[in-house]
């Protein structure tokens, strides 16, 4: 029997983290997909040689790790570019998504896909969408990583609007208010499904 999946996805700045985070604490097994993607640009990785071989030796620090603010930069300015990187990596990251659900024995699974519904794979499972009001979000993008309004903004409009995502989630869970007000939420949605803490 194949395990329930729930993907949780949402908008930069939005509340993925501390939602994931959250579940983690509850016993769920969580796989996080930034995580991966951070992997996949570590030398020796096949998605890094790739990314090297189109943005050139210029976005290498001195150490031959990638300079990760400078790629960031150049792909939150193209979309072309930004694709050439998504096709670098996606097809390295879901292959390693796949090996992680064959090895779970929970019957629910949690999937954080940050960019999930901006990537062509879908998942057979249902889609929670952490949503936060458009202010919010810059705002807490702003603190967070220290971005100018422009920067944030670009970055805002390099994903999917969150009008299209609400519109194609399963469950959406609105989080701009207090992270007691997220986790009950949460709470309220598991419940909804029959679920409860998975810790013993």
């Amino acid at each position: 029997m194949k395990p329930n999946k729930i993907i949780i996805t949402g908008g930069i700045a939005t509340g993925k983290s501390a939602a994931s985070s959250y579940i983690k604490t509850l016993g769920y097994p969580l796989w996080d997909a930034d995580e991966v993607a951070k992997m996949a640009l570590e030398p020796g990785e096949k998605p890094y040689d790739c990314v090297v071989k189109h943005f050139s030796k210029d976005i290498l620090l001195q150490d031959g790790t990638i300079n990760r603010k400078k790629l960031a930069n150049i792909i939150f300015s193209s979309n072309e570019k930004r694709k050439v990187l998504n096709d670098c990596t996606h097809p390295w990251i879901y292959q390693k998504l796949d090996c992680w659900i064959k090895k779970q024995q929970k019957p629910l699974l949690f999937l954080d896909i940050p960019l999930y519904y901006e990537t062509s794979q879908e998942i057979d499972g249902e889609v929670w969408l952490i949503d936060a009001q458009e202010d919010i979000q810059m705002n807490r993008l702003i603190a967070r990583n220290g971005l100018t309004k422009k920067e944030a903004l670009a970055r805002i409009c390099a994903q999917m609007p969150m009008e299209a995502k609400r519109e194609k989630a399963d469950v959406i869970i609105d989080n701009s208010g207090s992270l007691e007000d997220l986790y009950l939420s949460i709470h309220q949605h598991l419940q909804e499904r029959g679920e409860h803490s998975c810790k013993p």
